[in-house]
Parts: structure tokens; sequence; C-alpha cells
């Protein structure tokens, strides 16, 4: 009964408890409190022991917050420990960071400390092993751009050196027709400033596109395409030759256009002398045929004559018709021959104009059937339909056509066949001339087209026919070949350069 647990417990409602217990309890002041109790019969009575909570607590509470103490304590140790840790390893990573920044926009040989902890010191040494490898390779990479650049420099330097050096006309034309370069030669022959002017101004300063331009020709084929024109050098008119070259780019394409220019005048009219001495020796062998040829019929007319006068008497009347026939169709022949030497010899148009080789070769033909050479010759042609047309001068052309049909005559004294063979292969025309002769012996081939070298006898031939025939032909842009030759005869090839129109007149 004793303090103050006792003084709160029902004693003699405990007395009768018999057997021992546990639990929550409530003392006479109403006060919770956690009892035991244990009977002891030998008394009559028991041992109770009664713990307030709110006193049991308060023990625990103490402990609570003094756990709570030493955790915040703990814990807040913790958080300075971290950010000491934490500040020496980001600070090294925030100077690696800002390095990186610096080379980013253009610092080179940037280098980070390597102190603090091994990892951090690996990292800060292999980042300014990199900067220091980064800033090696710019500055040999720069001192190989400087020495490239000069060599480009000098390069460039040599190569207008090299133009301006030419006596011809360089200019270089982009895709917009817009002339991007010219050489010293150019600016002189057309007496103006050209570069980033239309390639128009090339042809006598004119404003809109040229006739027959050869550059707009390269662009749209992508090869080399030829024309002349005249052209104001002062105060007098020269023959200029053009000549248009390609540049391709990687993709095939057309990227620019060199065009040369250079006076032909002098040229050109030594070659027009050369070529009407070798037209007048050609005609002079005609003529010495035709000749041969009208005196056949003439003979044949003076014998009707002859027999017509015999025949004056009355009784020989009826003969007088057949005579009058005969020398009819004698003068008519004689009459026939001679138009066709005059279609042939007739004054043509000086000026390129489009020309039909179709009709050229018939006339050749025809002339040349007339040839006494030709009296045992078979002259057979083989024309293209619908062949297009050819930028030259007719009478050039049949110059040609003319020496190599003559050169094929006397190649067949014992008789045989000549050929003529038009076709059309990429943007060309091609006129092939065979003959069925011996051929041409193997060191005569490499001069034939040497002025004034002939295998034929004295007097039979000047030497210049295929000197000046190919002078024609490379003139306009084409080419004169030996394609063949040997046993079996030789053939001979001019390649033309053809355009889009066709022919004027089919040839069957």
């Amino acid at each position: 009964r004793q303090g103050p647990i006792g003084e709160q417990v029902d004693i003699e409602a405990l007395g009768g408890a018999q057997q021992a217990w546990h639990g929550p309890f409530v003392l006479n002041s109403g006060e919770q409190a956690i009892a035991a109790y244990a009977p002891v019969p030998s008394v009559g009575g028991g041992v109770l022991m009664a713990v307030p909570i709110e006193h049991a607590l308060h023990s625990l509470h103490q402990l609570k917050w003094r756990a709570i103490g030493l955790g915040g304590l703990f814990a807040l140790l913790l958080i300075v420990v971290a950010l000491v840790i934490a500040g020496r390893l980001v600070r090294p990573l925030k100077t690696v960071v800002a390095a990186s920044q610096r080379m980013a926009l253009g610092a080179r040989g940037v280098n980070v400390p390597v102190d603090g902890p091994e990892e951090l010191g690996e990292l800060g040494r292999a980042f300014n092993q990199m900067s220091t490898a980064l800033k090696t390779s710019e500055d040999l990479l720069e001192q190989r751009v400087a020495e490239r650049t000069y060599e480009l420099k000098q390069a460039r330097e040599f190569a207008e050196l090299l133009l301006d050096s030419f006596e011809q006309s360089v200019v270089v034309i982009d895709r917009d027709l817009r002339i991007t370069r010219a050489n010293q030669a150019a600016a002189r022959l057309f007496s103006r400033e050209l570069v980033g002017q239309d390639c128009a101004v090339l042809c006598s300063g004119r404003e809109g596109p040229c006739d027959e331009c050869a550059v707009r020709d390269t662009f749209a084929r992508a090869r080399a395409a030829y024309a002349e024109r005249s052209q104001q050098v002062g105060m007098g008119q020269e023959i200029l030759r053009i000549e248009s070259f390609p540049v391709l780019a990687a993709d095939g394409r057309v990227d620019a256009v060199v065009q040369i220019g250079r006076i032909v005048t002098a040229e050109r009219r030594l070659q027009a002398q050369m070529i009407h001495q070798e037209k007048m020796a050609a005609f002079g062998l005609l003529a010495a045929g035709i000749a041969h040829e009208i005196g056949n019929p003439l003979a044949a007319i003076m014998s009707q004559l002859r027999s017509a006068r015999s025949d004056a008497q009355p009784e020989h009347a009826e003969r007088g018709p057949e005579t009058l026939r005969i020398v009819e169709q004698q003068v008519e022949r004689i009459s026939r021959l001679l138009r066709e030497l005059v279609n042939l010899t007739r004054r043509r148009p000086a000026d390129l104009t489009l020309v039909d080789v179709n009709l050229v070769v018939v006339d050749v033909g025809r002339l040349l059937a007339h040839d006494p050479r030709a009296r045992h010759i078979r002259i057979e042609q083989s024309l293209l339909p619908h062949l297009p047309g050819v930028r030259a001068k007719e009478d050039e052309l049949v110059q040609v056509m003319l020496n190599l049909g003559l050169n094929a005559l006397d190649a067949m004294p014992e008789g045989g066949a000549l050929s003529f063979e038009t076709a059309s292969f990429a943007h060309e025309i091609v006129v092939r001339v065979r003959d069925t002769g011996s051929g041409i012996a193997e060191d005569a081939q490499l001069r034939l087209f040497e002025p004034f070298f002939t295998t034929k006898m004295p007097g039979r031939g000047t030497g210049l026919g295929l000197f000046v025939s190919r002078g024609i032909v490379e003139a306009l842009g084409g080419r004169l070949l030996v394609e063949t030759t040997g046993n079996s005869g030789t053939v001979f090839a001019v390649h033309l350069p053809a355009r889009e129109s066709h022919s004027r007149a089919e040839v069957a």
C-alpha cells in the first residue's frame, strides 16, 4: 500500500484475484497504467506492479529525441562530407568543361590542372594530350594550306602568264554564256574589257546570240566545234577562226567552254590560191578527157556530113533523114557534156551555206563518168537518204570529192570500181571514196598529205590535191583520213560536222 501506485490501487479488489495477469490498468485516479499481478496464496493476497503509461513513456521520449538529435547530427556530417567530396570532384570537371568550351570557340593549346584524385588527374592529362595533339595537327594543316595556297597562286600566275603569251585570243565561257577569263590577245583583238560580258560581244559586239554559235554547239554536244566569221579588227575586216573546246566536270557535264580565236585571213587567201590552182589542174585533166569525149561525136558528125555530101544525088535522098538524126544525136551529146562541165564549174556561193553532200557526190560522179580513164571503171554510189546538211562552201566540197575521185581513177589503169558512200554517225557525216586499185605504198602513206608530194607520173598531178583537200575539210571542222589501203584498194573517208536540218533534197 505504500507509494503513489499503492495508494491508487483497490487492494481489496485485487485480494480476490487468484491468477496472475498483466495489461492495461486504470488507477483510482483514472490514470492509465501498465500493470502486472501475481497472487501469493500463502498470505491470502498477491503482488501488483503498476506503472503509469505517461511515466513509462517519458524515458522513451527522451531516448527518441536523443536518437533524433544524433541522427540529424550524423546527417549534417554526411552532407558536409559529401559537399567536400563533391567540391573536389566537380571543380576539376568544371575546369575541363570550360576548357572544352574555349576550344570549341577556337582556342588552341588549352591545358587543365592535373592535380586531384587519380582518376581526375588521368582525365586532365588525357585532355592536355588531346589539346596539344590538336594544336600540332592544326598548325601542320595551316602550314600545308599556306604551302598549297602559295603553290596555287604560283600556278595561277603561271597559267595567266602562259595564256597571255599566246598570240591567239583565249576566253573561258561559263554555262550562263558569261566570259570568266580572257587573255591579253583577246582584249587586243576585241578592243574591250571582256570578263563578265556576255559571249555575244565576241561576235563584233552583238547584243544577241551569234548565228551558228560554236560555244552553244559545244555546250549542247560536249564536243569541239569550229566556225569562221568576218571580224572587225581596227579599221578593217579580218577572217577569224573560232575553235571551242568543252571543259568537262566530274559527272561528264560541260562546265565551261574554252574558245580560241585566231586571224586566218592570210591563210585563207593562200589556201584560196592553192585551191584555184589545184582546181584548174583538175579541170585541165577533165577538159582533156571531155575534149576526147567531144571528139568522138564530132568525128561522127563529120562522117555523116561527108556522107550527106556524097549522097546528095537524088537516088540517095532517102538516107537524108537518117543522117540528120545521127547528127542531131551527136550534137545533143556534145551539148550535154558541155552543160555538165559548165554546171560543175559554175560560180557557186562563196559564203558558208547548208550543202547537200549527196547532190555534190552525184554531180561529181556524173562528171567523172566522162573521163577517158573511167571507160573501164564502174562508178557506184550508195547514198544515205535524208542526210543532214553540212555548213560549207559548196564549191570547196566539189573540189574535195573531185580530187579524191580523180586519184581513184588514176589508181585503176586496168579498170575496176569506184564507189562513193555517204553515212551519218554521232553528229558527223562521213563520205567514203573507195577504189579497187593496188593500194598505196607504205613509205608513201606517211607523206600523202604533204604539199607537192605525188606518186603519179610527171605531168599527171601537182601534188597539191590531197594537201588542199585536207585543208578544206579541216577548215570546216572535219577530218580527211585514209581508212584502209592495200592490194584490194584504198578507202578515203571525209568526216564533216553535221547540222540538225536535213539536206535540201533526197537522192535515191
